[in-house]
């Protein structure tokens, strides 16, 4: 770069960043949403689970089909973020995406109520009631079972005997 285009770009960024500390700033018009899409290019998808799994297989299933009816088709990029059940996608969406309409998440399903049940050790930093959820695509239901050489044969037993269980993260 030229000694002259480089004192232009200087000046250019000097000049800028003094506006915006002094309060400067140009108005910005608010796009409508179909101008919004239209050039955006890219939406990203953060997966709060590893690649290959159902949360992983959604995302993509789901950003492949949502792209052809979003104008522009904005093509999508998922990212996978596993880490503490989903607590590590949360908390980026949360406290590090950008708020511009073009990140969004699939988590798991326990991360609304993970701080309400278990406060501070999730290790959660952020609001579930200050996300904008947009839906559920699958519904589950959750299902146990007991080896007959358990000492419980009945929902009643359950509640009154020691039941040691395992489970895996979702």
């Amino acid at each position: 770069m030229g000694g002259t285009m480089y004192r232009r770009v200087v000046c250019a960024v000097v000049c800028v960043s003094a506006a915006s500390c002094f309060g400067f700033e140009t108005a910005v018009r608010a796009q409508d949403a179909e101008t919004f899409y239209r050039n955006l290019g890219q939406m990203n998808v953060i997966v709060s689970s590893a690649s290959g799994g159902g949360y992983d297989m959604t995302a993509r299933l789901t950003g492949k089909y949502m792209s052809k009816y979003l104008p522009g088709n904005p093509h999508e990029i998922v990212q996978n973020m596993p880490g503490g059940a989903g607590i590590r996608a949360a908390n980026f969406l949360y406290n590090v995406a950008p708020k511009d309409g073009r990140t969004f998440g699939l988590v798991d399903r326990a991360i609304p109520t993970a701080p309400l049940i278990y406060g501070g050790e999730t290790k959660g930093l952020f609001d579930a009631t200050k996300f904008s959820w947009i839906g559920s695509g699958m519904r589950e239901s959750g299902m146990g079972a007991m080896s007959t050489a358990a000492n419980v044969r009945s929902i009643e037993d359950a509640k009154t005997k020691e039941v040691f269980v395992g489970s895996h993260a979702c």
